[in-house]
């Protein structure tokens, strides 16, 4: 209800070769901030292999057209610049990420490897925290603050919080119990022994989109239970055979057709020494022309 036009022209960029416009990103992005109200915004802005924005400059650029337009509403607003070369967290898709949210949110996780693999994504959404925290004035100190929404998300606050942000906005009770799963959880594992030293985002999404995790085209039918469920990361080690992820499907044959593209999607070589980036890149604001 906030900015209806939104919404059609967000499907519109999705079929029209237009995701990566700057303009439209910003208008997109703002207009809904805006016509909210807000006065202070903290951005996560994507760089990296899996991002709209591949190079930093480019997300340099983003950014700044965010912050500029941001000053002009009055909105006192920072910009995160974070790597996106390769999926974050665990999951994958739509209700499988808010699977992972909710184990965040609770501090549970379905096993200890779930739970190492969603630790950088947990930083990520405290500095995001503690961000917010600092700029509407509820803190001074960013690292004070980044430990206290580690400690209201590990006690379990946050979640009572969101639960109750759902009902508000009309969720049914249940809400948890209708989120979809899909008929078929297919591995697809390590042709050959090796380190993944990358993992190319985007194939990865566009993978997703022929699972019907995204759009095609704007009369597209989205399959909010299809995805993927990582088990391995940048950096890992593997053994010809080990998982790599787990593909949440509701069509085996799908899964099947694609196998190329998930062998062409990560890259598998033999030196130990690859590690994954920390997410945070850089900080910008627009403080000074607030």
């Amino acid at each position: 209800d906030l900015c209806p036009a939104d919404a059609k022209l967000y499907g519109l960029r999705d079929v029209t070769a237009t995701v990566d416009s700057v303009p439209l990103i910003t208008a997109s992005i703002l207009s809904k901030k805006w016509a909210a109200g807000v006065k202070n915004l903290v951005l996560d802005v994507k760089s990296g292999l899996g991002s709209v924005f591949e190079n930093i400059e480019d997300a340099r650029t983003l950014a700044k057209s965010l912050l500029d337009i941001a000053a002009m509403a009055d909105i006192k607003t920072s910009a995160l610049i974070t790597d996106m070369n390769e999926p974050l967290g665990v999951m994958t898709g739509n209700a499988l990420e808010i699977k992972e949210c909710l184990w965040i949110l609770k501090n549970e996780y379905p096993c200890e490897e779930s739970k190492t693999i969603s630790q950088p994504l947990l930083k990520l959404c405290c500095q995001l925290c503690a961000e917010m925290a600092v700029a509407s004035g509820m803190h001074n100190d960013f690292d004070k603050a980044e430990k206290e929404a580690l400690r209201k998300i590990e006690s379990g606050e946050v979640f009572k919080i969101f639960h109750r942000m759902l009902l508000a906005q009309g969720a049914h009770p249940a809400w948890e119990e209708k989120l979809p799963s899909s008929k078929e959880v297919i591995p697809f594992c390590a042709n050959k022994d090796g380190f993944i030293s990358k993992i190319h985002g985007k194939q990865i999404g566009y993978a997703g989109i022929e699972l019907g995790v995204g759009r095609k085209n704007t009369d597209s039918k989205l399959d909010l239970s299809a995805g993927f469920e990582w088990k391995k990361k940048v950096g890992s080690p593997l053994k010809k055979g080990d998982v790599i992820f787990l593909c949440h499907t509701n069509s085996k044959s799908r899964f099947e057709s694609m196998k190329s593209k998930f062998f062409s999607s990560i890259d598998i070589s033999d030196d130990p020494s690859v590690i994954a980036s920390d997410l945070l890149i850089e900080r910008i604001s627009n403080e000074s022309s607030c």
